[in-house]
């Protein structure tokens, strides 16, 4: 996805860019914490967070809240010693919702930079490449400050989004769940669209679009023809349907059958059905 002029390997991007991962929701719909859930051979969010660090970028926020020692306890042995990764815990992110981790993400980034590349923690296809799609005609603008660049595929607009430094006292000031989707609208004569090569806004909120995407990466893990089984548990680890499950267990295998990744999952039901399930 490189484009001719645009720079290559691992020198930072200029000016520099930040990213900021938002993952400090509870997964209400999923019924137990989707940054956890196995991605090619890790946790989803440390597979987001690695693809982020393979960008040409100066800081990666990760922005954690619920359960965020448990997820962060999980998830940081998968990412190795990296400078570059600042975790940071949201306290007001089931009261005053995504916008407060936005906010957050913002403040945390170092003096000094020039944009923020907004993620989602359970937005998997987004890729090192998508960000630097985005890092290319930025960094050649020349003045980036009131830019904003968001990826497009299909003619419609998806992620991930980079904003300019001139939007950050904007972003910290943006409320509930809206997220910078606000200042989209307002600004629209402010964005580009940068077109990349897949549908990125796709997410996990169910266990039905978890087995829907798990169904189109048997050949695009890295070893390679990996499967992934869903087995639900009832209280007496006997195997039972979804409905009368209490736990889920999930495991990812590589070509050889080799189990590469296991997690359990206590589910969390309320009257007999998961949380968010259609009735």
């Amino acid at each position: 996805m490189s484009k001719e002029g645009c720079p290559r390997g691992k020198h930072l991007s200029e000016p520099p860019v930040g990213v900021v991962v938002l993952a400090a929701g509870t997964s209400s719909r999923l019924g137990r914490e989707k940054q956890l859930l196995p991605w090619h051979g890790m946790p989803l969010l440390g597979h987001v967070l690695r693809q982020a660090l393979g960008a040409r970028v100066s800081t990666v926020v990760a922005v954690l809240g619920h359960n965020a020692k448990g997820i962060r306890e999980a998830v940081e042995p998968f990412l190795g010693s990296e400078e570059r990764l600042l975790w940071v815990v949201n306290p007001d992110y089931l009261a005053k919702g995504m916008s407060s981790s936005l906010a957050l993400g913002v403040k945390s980034l170092p003096a000094g930079a020039a944009g923020v590349i907004f993620l989602l923690g359970d937005q998997p296809l987004v890729r090192t490449e998508h960000l630097e799609a985005l890092l290319c005609p930025f960094g050649a603008m020349e003045d980036p400050s009131r830019a904003i660049l968001a990826a497009s595929w299909a003619d419609h607009r998806c992620h991930p989004v980079l904003f300019g430094s001139g939007f950050f006292p904007e972003l910290v000031e943006v409320n509930g769940d809206e997220g910078a989707r606000s200042l989209i609208q307002k600004y629209r004569s402010c964005v580009t669209e940068v077109p990349v090569d897949a549908d990125t806004s796709l997410d996990v909120d169910t266990w039905e679009d978890y087995g829907r995407w798990l169904e189109t990466q048997e050949d695009s893990t890295p070893a390679g023809g990996a499967r992934y089984d869903i087995i639900y548990m009832n209280e007496h680890a006997e195997v039972v349907d979804r409905p009368r499950a209490s736990r889920a267990i999930i495991r990812e295998f590589d070509r050889e059958g080799n189990v590469i990744f296991e997690t359990t999952f206590a589910l969390i039901r309320h009257d007999r059905q998961y949380r968010g399930d259609p009735q």
